[in-house]
């Protein structure tokens, strides 16, 4: 296959329980301005035209739930559904265990961060066929430390830390090949501990996740702002 006409996939993480926010409704499906939370990513990934097909690993269960939700919003995509796990790691190991070509780029995305934007998609694929992964970063604003037992040990150069978020995305041999545990919290570092490379692409501080009712309440303010 010519390395220039890859086919590229997205991965879509829906398999989360939502347990800090209590209640009947999973996280992923609340309704938020009228469209549940997950269907802000999706759309946005759906929007692209780099992107083929895209995967949403779901909880057991939900798979009608997601597909009403996406029905009419697809945007032509091919969609798959991989049952969600009991971990992020699992989730992502039943949804890339979809995907047969190994010369694939795969995007993956938290469905409950929100804000992403095609910038970022794009420079992320650009990054991951170039160098075989890319993580979407954002600087810390903060000073930040290493503590110990309660103990403040040192404190580290600001301008080296980031806070990572997704999308990050990768050739799919490479994030096959360094997939070696189900211990770990997010991709980029499974790379990164095996010495490989992996590009930063720009976040952005309003790229958030939404974890507590605050961060609901922070991005629908950023919703009215926009529609302003």
């Amino acid at each position: 296959m010519d390395r220039n006409k890859r086919q590229t996939y997205a991965l879509l993480l829906l398999g989360g329980s939502g347990l800090r926010f209590g209640g009947a409704t999973l996280k992923q499906f609340r309704l938020i301005e009228g469209k549940p939370l997950f269907r802000y990513a999706f759309d946005e990934l759906a929007q692209s035209d780099r992107l083929q097909t895209i995967i949403l690993s779901v909880k057991r269960g939900t798979e009608q739930t997601v597909a009403d939700f996406i029905n009419g919003h697809d945007k032509g995509k091919d969609i798959l559904f991989a049952p969600g796990g009991q971990t992020r790691a699992e989730s992502v190991k039943n949804g890339l265990s979809l995907i047969k070509d190994e010369e694939a780029l795969v995007l993956i995305q938290d469905g409950d961060r929100p804000n992403i934007e095609q910038r970022m998609i794009d420079e992320c694929l650009d990054k991951a066929k170039e160098v075989g992964g890319a993580v979407v970063a954002c600087p810390t604003y903060d000073s930040v430390l290493l503590a110990n037992k309660g103990m403040a040990e040192r404190y580290l150069p600001r301008d080296t830390v980031y806070h990572v978020q997704t999308p990050q995305a990768f050739r799919l041999s490479e994030l096959k090949a360094h997939f070696h545990d189900l211990k770990h919290t997010d991709e980029g570092s499974l790379l990164v501990d095996d010495g490989c490379p992996v590009a930063i692409v720009k976040g952005s501080h309003e790229n958030l996740k939404i974890n507590t009712i605050e961060d609901e309440e922070r991005f629908v303010l950023m919703l009215q702002r926009k529609s302003l």
